[in-house]
């Protein structure tokens, strides 16, 4: 009996390897395919979750090295709030920062707003940059904000290039709500959309603890750019660097995952993303890829009760356009599954990677529904539904024994705290709602750098670990945002100072404790 349960098991592994999906490397973008269940129980209805990976090599941003030019506007809140503790000031000498890094052949456009848009420095190629920098030094706080105007104006000075073949960013900051001009979310995410149609994608930089992150979280995500919450206009300087990087190391552009699925199958679910749907299939529009970052898209698909044998889901094309070698590229994977009899065999054979990765994305979709009832007023509703969410994931984790469900679960523990410190006062409030939708907003798309770091992880949140332990006088390696031995050493030698689990990684409680969470 145990011999036949390891051939059927063996048989199923046999099936997995003829359908693998192939992941392939086309010079630095590494793409892989993966579903949560190779093999499906027979006759049961249940859901199919499919994960798309995208793994960047670092890009190294050399001024020697040709690359694609860029069409850059940025576009600034000069109303009267930025007055307040030198936020203006900042943000001018982070552009002027901006501006020193351009080559000759890169486009930049200047436009600043109050209840009135001024196009400061028209797009032209960033040769002429003392000029440009005298036209940012002039830039004088006004009234109130036509973030919408401001905007717009800088997607039409990007426009006005004609080139196709550069990658454009408008890079819009603000410190306010948008009250002049137009302030309808749904008609500005109808041009922001368009933008985004015509080539032109738009970063959002909220500074501060006034201005409306939900706003600026639905234009980054429908133009698809990024989006920063800044707490203290001292770190301008290195965010307007941190978005130059990611342009400057653009490898991917044109980003787009289609989903068809089979006849007998109509519901699919994504996670991260807009979508929309065009003669049966599913469209999404990612964001481009860039040097060092990881991401992924998971997809969610309800099945009907499969009958025995093979089962086509449908299909899964991806298209994108490489930047370096001006070409497009297309990929396409057919979906198939199996279904079986054998419980034991199809626990066998699942993928643990997509169970986690859909726990935690799941998860973290809950959460940020749970954080918006507490914003609502509803705070012990809220911490009802986290503290079930905790008991469902920590069942789950007793299988998988993931460090990424397990410092979720450490971040639901820490949420009474965060909740109850939030009520203390309106600054508390918005600060804590700010940051939990920054996290929120970056983990639907396996970006969880805000909460949980740990060895073979790059980037800036690293860098952010790296000088809060400088500071505190306990790391002295090189702020690279590189975490390796060294760092998780020092990480370790905090926790146990700090009576935290000495595991080694920066999750909730370590960041909170830096002062980073």
């Amino acid at each position: 009996m145990k011999e036949k349960v390891i051939y059927k098991i063996f048989l199923a592994v046999m099936f997995i390897v003829s359908v693998v999906f192939p992941a392939f490397a086309e010079g630095p973008v590494k793409v892989s395919l993966e579903i949560d269940k190779p093999q499906v129980l027979r006759g049961q209805k249940q859901d199919l979750y499919i994960l798309l990976s995208f793994d960047v090599d670092e890009v190294v941003v050399d001024e020697n090295v040709v690359r694609s030019p860029l069409n850059i506007a940025v576009v600034i809140d000069r109303s009267g709030s930025m007055e307040e503790k030198g936020k203006l000031n900042y943000a001018k000498k982070a552009a002027v920062k901006l501006v020193e890094n351009l080559h000759a052949e890169d486009r930049f456009a200047l436009v600043s707003y109050d209840n009135h848009v001024t196009v400061n420095w028209p797009s032209a190629p960033a040769a002429a940059k003392a000029l440009i920098i005298s036209q940012i030094n002039q830039i004088k706080s006004g009234g109130s904000t036509n973030l919408t105007g401001g905007m717009m104006a800088g997607v039409k000075e990007i426009l006005k290039s004609g080139k196709k073949d550069t990658v454009s960013r408008v890079i819009l900051l603000s410190d306010g709500l948008a009250n002049q001009g137009i302030t309808n979310p749904i008609e500005i995410r109808e041009l922001v959309r368009q933008a985004r149609r015509d080539g032109v994608q738009i970063s959002t930089m909220g500074l501060g603890l006034s201005f409306n992150e939900d706003l600026m979280q639905d234009i980054a995500e429908n133009s698809g750019g990024g989006y920063y919450y800044i707490e203290n206009p001292t770190q301008l300087g290195q965010i307007f660097q941190q978005e130059l990087n990611s342009l400057f190391t653009t490898v991917a552009a044109k980003v787009t995952v289609t989903l068809t699925l089979a006849p007998s199958l109509s519901q699919v679910e994504f996670f991260g993303y807009p979508v929309r749907r065009e003669n049966g299939k599913t469209i999404v529009e990612l964001e481009n890829l860039y040097g060092g970052e990881h991401r992924v898209l998971l997809m969610r698909v309800a099945l009907p009760a499969v009958k025995e044998g093979e089962f086509s889901v449908g299909k899964l094309q991806l298209a994108y356009e490489n930047v370096v070698k001006k070409e497009d590229r297309n990929f396409e994977w057919p979906l198939q599954i199996q279904a079986a009899t054998d419980e034991k065999q199809v626990l066998a054979v699942r993928n643990t990677k997509v169970v986690t990765e859909s726990a935690m994305i799941e998860a973290d979709y809950e959460h940020a529904q749970y954080v918006r009832e507490f914003e609502k007023g509803n705070k012990d509703k809220a911490l009802r539904d986290i503290s079930r969410l905790s008991s469902r994931l920590t069942v789950l984790n007793k299988n998988i024994d993931s460090v990424l469900l397990k410092k979720k679960i450490e971040a639901l523990g820490l949420e009474t705290r965060e909740m109850q410190e939030a009520e203390a006062n309106v600054s508390a409030r918005s600060s804590y709602l700010k940051k939990s939708k920054q996290r929120f907003f970056s983990a639907g798309k396996g970006k969880r750098g805000l909460s949980i770091l740990q060895v073979g992880d790059n980037g800036p949140q690293v860098r952010r670990v790296q000088e809060a332990l400088s500071k505190k006088k306990l790391y002295a390696g090189p702020v690279d945002g590189r975490f390796g031995d060294e760092l998780e050493i020092v990480v370790k030698k905090f926790q146990r100072v700090n009576s935290l689990e000495v595991d080694g990684v920066v999750g909730p409680a370590t960041l909170r404790a830096l002062g980073l969470y």
